[in-house]
């Protein structure tokens, strides 16, 4: 989706409620109308809050960290991560600074091929997701990036790494 003098913007940030839009746009009534006096995006976050996709009281309109975006995209899959992919927190060197309650999802993102880290290992758990970054995930969630059996590199884990491998190779099973 662009903006009304025809633009994508994708340095830009998204929001929590664009984010949200993007993410439920196909489970959510298009035909659904915020309350009157309620925000635009208000269906939307309501169907989240609703599912355990993310909590109400949240500041909608701020940019959404990336950290929350693997929690909101990982809260449809419900399955924690396995111990190998648990081994990724290992990789990324900023796993740290992923808050408590994201760790497992940013695990989960990371090892279903939903998103990626950035340069020199990091994940930028705190850092606002761009526009570009939006349309990768929403893109991947549903499978047009990255179908079930599709080969992505992912970052090198302990003792699954090959010789001066900088990245290694998984298959990822698309969930259906």
């Amino acid at each position: 989706s662009g903006y009304p003098d025809g633009t994508f913007r994708p340095q830009g940030t998204v929001s929590r409620a664009e984010f949200c839009k993007l993410l439920l746009a196909d489970l959510v009534d298009d035909n659904t109308a915020p309350t009157p006096g309620q925000p635009w995006y208000a269906p939307y976050a309501d169907y989240a809050a609703a599912r355990g996709l993310t909590r109400a009281g949240l500041d909608w309109e701020a940019p959404i960290p990336r950290s929350e975006v693997a929690a909101m995209v990982c809260a449809f899959y419900g399955e924690a991560p396995t111990p190998l992919e648990r081994r990724l927190a290992e990789a990324v060197t900023d796993f740290a600074e992923v808050p408590e309650a994201h760790r497992d999802a940013v695990l989960k993102a990371l090892a279903l091929g939903f998103m990626t880290g950035a340069t020199g290992g990091t994940f930028r758990p705190l850092g606002s997701l761009t526009r570009a970054e939006a349309a990768t995930v929403i893109a991947r969630v549903r499978g047009l990036l990255v179908p079930s059996g599709a080969e992505i590199p992912v970052l090198p884990v302990d003792g699954l790494k090959a010789t001066g491998a900088s990245r290694q190779i998984i298959t990822v099973t698309t969930p259906t």
